[in-house]
């Protein structure tokens, strides 16, 4: 009955399965692995992934999102290259992964393929990456391979143009994770003066006038009152003090000459903390009194007001 019935066009595809058997497909083979796995037939299948994948061209880089880890492992240890950067930071994901032998083997692959791996496909994963790797806790110790790699020379130099370039906060995200690295101390200037990003600038500024670079990592509990448990979330940050390329009171002149009033704020916040301390403010005082910005004028008007500059600038008098 089963032959009879085969070659009807209404009844084919409706008839159970033990009737009328049709060989999968190569799609059905492949996308197999979506299907949920029944207990007893995970080793068939997994043997049945593990011989499709020995015998299909580049299906590693599919299989890298396996359900199965042993799967997974083998994908990564077929891996040659990563062609574009979301492959790069598939990769990268696997040192993270929930399986410590595939953990084990994305480590290997990165030291294999990222040491001479292409510049700017590193530097577009790296905008992903170096945000959520400090974040990642099933293996700290092998994240530091993958630093090396972020921070060779030529990466630096192509990350350090798309930060440059973008405006999006998933560049600024990167930045700041970048910035925790001594890798791109020597570029700072570069992106505090050159970056189209008003916020690009503002970080790279405030971290050149501060003289330490932080990231903010979480927050903790600041009591205010125990008996009736009630607290503030402050945040946490992680810093490194870093060395200015020049001296503070040149890199304020160049903060108040920014076209952002973000910046500019920042030049004035440090204006007020170094008031005593700097020589030969007046310069820039006079620079950031009149500015368009009200509240970098607020700052400037504290400062006089402190070191009793008021009826000088009244007068119009250039000496304080």
């Amino acid at each position: 009955m089963a032959e009879a019935l085969q070659g009807s066009p209404f009844l084919y595809g409706y008839l159970p399965s033990q009737i009328i058997q049709t060989p999968p497909s190569l799609p059905d083979k492949v996308f197999r692995f979506l299907n949920p796995a029944i207990p007893e037939r995970r080793p068939r299948r997994r043997a049945e992934s593990l011989d499709l994948l020995k015998q299909t061209p580049r299906l590693e880089y599919l299989f890298l999102f396996h359900s199965d880890g042993y799967v997974r492992e083998a994908a990564v240890q077929k891996l040659a290259a990563t062609p574009s950067p979301f492959f790069a930071s598939a990769l990268a994901l696997r040192l993270n992964d929930w399986v410590p032998q595939v953990r084990r083997a994305a480590g290997q692959a990165i030291g294999r393929i990222f040491g001479d791996g292409d510049a700017p496909v590193l530097a577009e994963a790296a905008l992903f990456l170096l945000a959520r790797t400090p974040f990642w806790s099933r293996n700290p110790a092998a994240v530091s391979v993958l630093s090396d790699a972020l921070t060779r020379s030529d990466v630096v130099e192509a990350l350090l143009l798309r930060l440059e370039t973008r405006r999006d906060g998933l560049a600024l995200d990167a930045q700041r994770a970048a910035m925790m690295s001594p890798a791109l101390d020597g570029h700072l200037l570069t992106l505090a003066t050159k970056a189209n990003n008003p916020a690009a600038r503002m970080i790279a500024f405030d971290a050149l006038l501060r003289g330490e670079v932080r990231r903010r990592t979480g927050f903790r509990r600041q009591w205010i009152d125990r008996a009736f448990n009630l607290y503030r979330r402050v945040p946490t940050f992680d810093r490194r003090n870093i060395e200015r390329p020049l001296p503070l009171r040149d890199l304020i002149g160049l903060a108040a000459q920014d076209r952002s009033a973000a910046v500019r704020r920042i030049a004035g916040d440090v204006l007020v903390t170094n008031r005593r301390d700097l020589p030969d403010i007046a310069p820039l005082l006079a620079q950031l009194r009149h500015d368009r910005s009200a509240a970098v004028r607020q700052r400037i008007a504290f400062i006089d007001r402190d070191l009793g500059l008021e009826t000088l600038a009244a007068s119009g008098s250039k000496t304080p």
